[in-house]
């Protein structure tokens, strides 16, 4: 596992968080394994931010969450982290928007919460699913595949209420052409 976060770090500093691009060429190889799911209940406990569309928080997140990492007890998953962005309102410009994002690991309780980490409990939830291959630098690419190509044409519309999840385990190699994490779009059903 310390091979993993030691580095996942290295990666997520170098990368440019979350941007939502406006569509891509080739976005059907972006999208073509999504999957519909329902993920059961879980909870994360890590490092929490108050973020926006237009700033880039994350390699400074999770480079705290590293450092930190090893305080949370009762990992349910060893090989996963999560990183789960929700509560996502929308700003004054367009296409930008706030959300709070924890970066974290899934546990099995909250008894022991480290000082200074907060936790988050997901309900259970349908979600399509979608896995990036490649380096993260392509990250922002696959984004825009999913919401400017996917999402409009799809039977689903996205769920503000719930929370949206990349998962991260033995897969996510950093700085690779062969690493494979995952992104979890909470949906529902269009009217």
């Amino acid at each position: 596992m310390l091979k993993i976060i030691n580095t996942m770090i290295i990666i997520l500093i170098m990368s440019t968080g979350l941007a939502i691009a406006q569509g891509c060429v080739g976005c059907q190889k972006c999208v073509e394994n999504v999957e519909i799911v329902e993920m059961g209940k879980m909870t994360v406990v890590g490092l929490n931010t108050f973020a926006s569309s237009d700033h880039n928080l994350f390699p400074q997140l999770w480079k705290r969450f590293m450092e930190r990492c090893s305080e949370i007890k009762g990992i349910a998953k060893e090989k996963v982290m999560l990183g789960v962005s929700y509560a996502m309102q929308p700003m004054s410009e367009e296409n930008k928007y706030t959300f709070f994002h924890l970066v974290g690991f899934i546990v099995n309780d909250t008894k022991n919460i480290p000082e200074g980490m907060t936790y988050k409990t997901i309900p259970k939830h349908k979600y399509a699913r979608f896995q990036h291959k490649g380096k993260l630098d392509g990250l922002a690419k696959t984004y825009g595949c999913i919401y400017g190509e996917w999402l409009p044409t799809a039977p689903y519309e996205y769920d503000n209420e719930a929370c949206e999840l990349e998962w991260y385990d033995e897969r996510f190699i950093p700085d690779s052409d062969e690493s494979v994490m995952e992104i979890y779009l909470p949906i529902k059903d269009k009217l």
